[in-house]
């Protein structure tokens, strides 16, 4: 089954052609099973073949293991949902205002018209760096512990239970002159701006640099730009999180619509273009007109080139653990080269010279272990071996060390675990 059909069972409720599903035989549905399975698409493909009907003709196995991983991830988006809007309150009162980012910002403005059906795993948030003491104290207060070393674009993790919390001191970096997206702009007024969905009483958008007003949701625009940064820039995962991030411009193009508001499509592209992200936006805007067989927004598709359309289609197309490995090598040079120098800095030294702490943290030493001095010495060497080992994986995947190039679980197979690295 091509790509273009599956991406359209994906997106079943919005496409204008009929897919004929109860004419589909077994092999068809298993290349329908193994594409869900290579998206992490299940509670999408349950939500999609329901609100068009077509869930009937879905074989009884696999509807119902669809809708157990619906049900699942609509458990795990209520609790990440009710827990950012708990704290971004709890933040505010503190006096250290924060943003959503990607999945729980779309929950939060409605974009998503059944918030279960998008996969998430943890609240993604951007502070002020100089409310990280205040920030730090909210999350100590409210119970929650690190969970593991952090990474180059947040602090380690945090977790209270099943909820996971990363914070951001920057959003992303923009293309466009390299500068460090910080709170004050993804609260910027561009493309709804954060009082988007507000009752009238509470007055005009906050100006430019203006923390954001208490319970206000994020601003709708820069949480678009987020979202195809992190796609394409940020954590380079595709093809994996392109299907997931289409599904999340398909709920947007919905959005819009139902909103019949003005130049909000425009207002949401220009905020996309002024990050030197319009390319990507037409990359994506138009792989959604091919799809739905219906128009995109024009500001959304007047830097799309056909190239990159094809490209992006060919990158959602299910591959084997070990070919998504391989593109994501490929990928992650090509961002790495795109990184302003800044950004090359923090990443060398997030892998080189992490802070003491970390590398304890990493190779498993006792908090204030001299011994980890030494391994500042072999780290290099460590990490050298470990992409060689990567190498060898890509090139004779079908080992025991690489169970992804296995065939797919079967769709009674366990719920599917949260990432805490997910968006």
């Amino acid at each position: 089954m091509d790509t273009l059909t599956l991406l359209r069972f994906l997106l079943a409720r919005d496409a204008a052609s009929q897919l004929a599903t109860a004419q589909w035989d077994a092999p068809a549905w298993d290349a329908v099973q193994r594409a869900v399975t290579a998206w992490d698409a299940a509670p999408i493909a349950h939500a999609s073949a329901r609100d068009a009907g077509l869930l009937s003709t879905v074989p009884a196995p696999l509807a119902e293991a669809w809708k157990r991983e619906h049900a699942a991830s609509t458990a795990m988006n209520l609790a990440l949902d009710f827990e950012a809007a708990d704290l971004t309150a709890a933040l505010a009162k503190a006096g250290a205002p924060a943003m959503r980012l990607k999945g729980t910002a779309l929950f939060a403005l409605g974009v998503w018209r059944d918030p279960g059906a998008r996969p998430t795993g943890d609240v993604d948030l951007v502070v002020r760096p100089r409310d990280a003491s205040i920030v730090r104290a909210v999350l100590r207060d409210r119970g929650y512990e690190t969970a593991r070393a952090g990474g180059m674009k947040h602090w380690p993790p945090v977790r209270r239970g099943g909820v996971i919390v990363e914070v951001h001191e920057h959003a992303f970096w923009s293309l466009a002159d390299g500068h460090r997206v910080p709170l004050a702009e993804m609260t910027a007024p561009g493309g709804g701006g954060p009082a988007l969905g507000a009752p009238p009483a509470l007055g005009a958008p906050p100006a430019l640099g203006a923390p954001p007003a208490l319970g206000a949701p994020p601003a709708l625009g820069p949480t678009v730009a987020h979202i195809v940064h992190h796609l394409f820039e940020s954590s380079v995962t595709t093809p994996c999180l392109a299907v997931r991030t289409l599904c999340d411009f398909a709920e947007l193009r919905a959005f819009v619509a139902a909103r019949e508001e003005v130049g909000l499509a425009d207002r949401i592209a220009a905020d996309v273009e002024r990050f030197g992200l319009g390319r990507r936006l037409g990359a994506l805007a138009g792989l959604l007109e091919r799809v739905l067989e219906r128009p995109s927004p024009p500001s959304w598709t007047r830097a799309a080139r056909p190239a990159d359309i094809a490209a992006l289609l060919t990158r959602c197309a299910p591959r084997s653990g070990a070919r998504v490995q391989a593109l994501r090598v490929l990928d992650r040079t090509a961002a790495f080269a795109r990184m302003p120098l800044r950004e090359k800095r923090a990443l060398l030294a997030h892998y080189l010279l992490p802070p003491p702490a970390v590398l304890r943290a990493d190779y498993g030493l006792a908090p204030g272990s001299p011994w980890v001095w030494g391994l500042y010495a072999v780290r290099p060497l460590h990490l050298a071996g470990r992409s060689a080992l990567d190498a060898a994986r890509l090139v004779w995947p079908k080992t025991a060390a690489d169970p992804a190039s296995e065939a797919p679980p079967p769709p009674a197979a366990a719920p599917r675990k949260q990432d805490p690295g997910a968006a």
